[in-house]
């Protein structure tokens, strides 16, 4: 196609674009007056607020449609995940089908990723849709989560995956799963492809465009269901500034003994994103209990100097009877000397004084490892 024959197209669609957003924009003025004026216990507020819906997923198929034909892609704006998740479940939970609800599940703190807003709402918009439309009336749960991290080795085994990510690259996540009807193996084969649906009729953007828009900006999306047992869909984008302790990547168990809940979770959830197995206790016969059963396996063991409420003397000494070369690395608040006076140094491979960087963490674990 010639550049006259392209712009003269561009300028078809504008056009066409011009009037149907009038139109649209009609649409959304009166469904909003709609609803400003219907009472709550109305047999006609969902059916208005569909409707609404349904023209605000047309004006974003508009805004789509002058992009492609523009060959633009507008800019990228740094955002939060997880606001930007909030805003599309606040949109949809007032036409949720009766029994199904949606759960969000989202890890706070996220970096910010730099994305085409537009589009990345689409998506999620879309995805959402495709879980709900999938519980074909029955009640449950969808639950759209988020979490960050390096893609281990083998986490997206008998999952269906655009590209694989890269070794040592960060990512930001979003999930989105339903119990619904799920999809068989040669139906998931099928469901990127452009013109491809299992239904009559659809809204928002389909799965082709879906998965352009991962590509667009450098990410993945893996899929993972089978008939009658649900669906899974995880899509990854870039962290464009990694947390420093992201790059790294480990593989082992740790046990992590430490009385306090939010440092065990947070020791849990930031070791694995490294890929280590984390195993945690709060108690000292929890401790031993899971160091019994594991202690083959366990690489090296983060103990917490009067946690539990024993003295951290006798969790070592109870830990050694069970498997003699076991690695101890102590962490804190008491000065270092003060440590070695309430523990016996042997198998203590390394102090590390609270609050301690992850960084430093890590770096011990790197060199203890194999």
């Amino acid at each position: 196609m010639t550049d006259d024959s392209l712009e003269r197209n561009y300028k078809l669609v504008g056009a066409i674009a011009h009037d149907v957003n009038n139109l649209l924009t009609s649409a959304l003025l009166q469904a909003g007056l709609a609803l400003n004026q219907l009472p709550a216990d109305s047999p006609w507020l969902a059916h208005v607020q569909r409707a609404h819906l349904a023209t605000q997923y047309a004006a974003g198929l508009m805004r789509h449609l002058m992009v492609y034909a523009r060959g633009e892609v507008g800019v990228r704006e740094s955002v939060d995940l997880n606001q930007l998740i909030q805003n599309s479940v606040q949109v949809l939970e007032a036409v949720l089908p009766a029994g199904v609800r949606l759960y969000q599940d989202l890890r706070p703190d996220l970096p910010p990723i730099k994305v085409y807003y537009d589009q990345v709402e689409h998506l999620i918009l879309n995805l959402l849709m495709n879980a709900i439309e999938a519980m074909q009336g029955k009640q449950g749960l969808v639950i759209i989560g988020t979490g960050c991290g390096l893609v281990r080795p083998g986490e997206l085994a008998g999952w269906w995956v655009d590209g694989t990510p890269a070794a040592g690259v960060s990512f930001v996540f979003l999930q989105v799963s339903d119990p619904g009807c799920g999809i068989d193996q040669a139906t998931l084969q099928q469901i990127f492809e452009a013109n491809f649906s299992t239904k009559g009729k659809g809204r928002g953007l389909g799965l082709s465009a879906t998965l352009e828009i991962v590509r667009l900006h450098k990410g993945h999306i893996a899929i993972k269901s089978g008939k009658d047992i649900g669906t899974t869909v995880r899509v990854f984008f870039p962290v464009e500034r990694p947390l420093p302790y992201f790059d790294q990547q480990i593989n082992g168990t740790i046990l992590v003994i430490d009385r306090e809940a939010l440092v065990r979770e947070g020791l849990q959830d930031m070791l694995g994103l490294v890929g280590l197995r984390v195993l945690t206790a709060g108690t000292e016969a929890e401790a031993v209990d899971l160091f019994r059963r594991h202690h083959r396996e366990i690489d090296a063991v983060i103990l917490d100097i009067g946690a539990p409420k024993e003295n951290g003397r006798e969790i070592a000494a109870m830990l050694r009877s069970i498997n003699p070369g076991v690695k101890i690395i102590v962490a804190t608040t008491y000065a270092r000397e003060e440590a070695r006076q309430q523990l016996n140094e042997e198998n203590v491979v390394a102090f590390l004084q609270k609050p301690y960087d992850p960084d430093a963490l890590i770096a011990r674990l790197k060199t203890l490892l194999p």
